[in-house]
């Protein structure tokens, strides 16, 4: 029987060359985690539920594998402007200001078209929209035209874009559903646990 760790490692060498290959493929982002998590636990508790959990997961540690090679410090946070939206920012905001980012905070009640055109006449900034934009991913993306790493924290229903600056981390694209199972700041709070466990 071979040594569990050994298992382990040639699990993980094997998850670093299928990643990219169902990119190659182009295989949109949430079907790839999917698939990723249960390349990593066939038998446990991905293939009995915990995919969607699993594979929502490992997308948020492939943004925050980004935003560690990302050169800016500097984070614009918008967020709705209700309880849940307040909380996403304050979550966000003390893990990313623990990673070292300078952090700059705005709540909206929606993220106004004027004020998506102001956000991207920056080049090189990081971009998190919490607790909304799900449904206009495909909108900031052509707005962004891959000048800044922009993070989609909603948990609201979503429309799935696939771009390599923009992580549309949303739980309804993995398969959990926003207004039952988990809300933005549960979101944000998984995304601070993946960027660091100690958050």
């Amino acid at each position: 029987m071979p040594h569990p760790g050994k298992c382990r490692q040639t699990v993980n060498y094997l998850l670093g060359k299928t990643a990219p290959f169902l990119i190659k493929l182009g295989i949109p982002q949430p079907v790839r985690a999917i698939l990723l998590a249960t390349l990593k636990d066939p038998f446990g508790t991905a293939a009995f539920g915990g995919t969607m959990i699993d594979a929502l997961l490992l997308s948020m540690k492939t943004a925050a594998d980004a935003l560690d090679r990302w050169p800016s410090k500097q984070a614009h946070i918008f967020h709705h402007n209700d309880a849940d939206g307040l909380s996403s920012a304050a979550i966000l905001s003390k893990a990313l200001s623990r990673k070292g980012y300078g952090i700059q905070r705005c709540a909206l009640e929606k993220p106004y078209p004027e004020v998506l055109q102001r956000i991207f006449r920056t080049d090189g900034q990081l971009v998190v929209f919490a607790d909304f934009a799900g449904r206009i991913a495909g909108l900031i993306d052509d707005l962004n035209r891959g000048r800044n790493l922009v993070l989609i924290l909603d948990h609201h229903p979503a429309r799935p874009v696939e771009t390599r600056r923009l992580y549309h981390l949303n739980p309804e694209l993995f398969g959990l559903k926003g207004d039952r199972d988990i809300s933005a700041s549960t979101n944000c709070f998984l995304f601070a646990k993946t960027l660091d466990p100690d958050n």
